[in-house]
């Protein structure tokens, strides 16, 4: 294989990890980075009627690239060459996050139960020395983006998915959603009143950036 060439494998099943799997095991970032230093990283390439290349990191931690159907393999190749740098950060961005998968139907119906009884035992520990802090009703969803939220007539909607945080992220979203039903913003106020019932808000707030919701199949970067 010349210098500079890329190595790719090219199937229509694109969404099966296997076609880019080395010894039957998932591909990770840290081995992506070391392929694309020596100038042949493996990527599972999808063609189709689309009309411009699109690069994408998946929630598997495989490159993908997408292409047009009658593109040349070389235009592909030299693509990907040019995108090393973005590659190389990207990757080490995503090492950093952490990825929490949406549950499909099944999934959810056992998730929403440990988040609702997780949720009550928050709320039921702080609004015992604060009884303002309490509810109108409590919901369990499957937001594609937000850990909770609270409306004006005091409801409080969680997302399933906080089942899965560790115990001290969850009770910072819980407090952070029971905090505005005293003060609707962000304002002063409001941080002054979660640092007050949570000391540790500001530290579980940077924590909680790293983790990010995904449907299972969504590619986490793209280019």
């Amino acid at each position: 294989m010349p210098e500079g060439s890329v190595k790719t494998k090219t199937t229509d099943r694109s969404n099966e990890p296997g076609n880019s799997l080395e010894s039957g095991k998932l591909q990770m970032p840290s081995q992506l980075l070391q392929r694309q230093h020596s100038k042949t990283p493996e990527y599972i390439l999808k063609r189709s009627r689309r009309k411009t290349l699109c690069l994408v990191i998946r929630a598997d931690g495989l490159l993908e690239v997408r292409s047009p159907l009658r593109l040349q393999q070389t235009r592909i190749n030299e693509f990907v060459l040019e995108k090393s740098d973005w590659i190389e950060k990207t990757l080490a961005n995503r090492e950093e996050q952490v990825l929490v998968k949406l549950p499909d139907d099944t999934a959810f119906k056992e998730l929403k139960q440990q988040t609702l009884a997780l949720a009550q035992t928050i709320i039921a520990g702080y609004s015992t020395r604060y009884p303002e802090l309490k509810p109108a009703s409590i919901s369990i969803g499957r937001q594609k983006s937000r850990w909770g939220s609270c409306s004006s007539g005091g409801r409080i909607r969680l997302n399933a998915c906080l089942a899965k945080l560790p115990e001290q992220l969850a009770e910072y979203v819980v407090v952070h959603e029971l905090c505005h039903l005293r003060h609707l913003n962000h304002s002063a106020k409001f941080h002054a009143l979660l640092q007050q019932l949570l000391p540790a808000a500001k530290q579980h707030q940077r924590e909680l950036k790293r983790y990010r919701l995904i449907k299972h199949d969504e590619p986490v970067y793209g280019s």
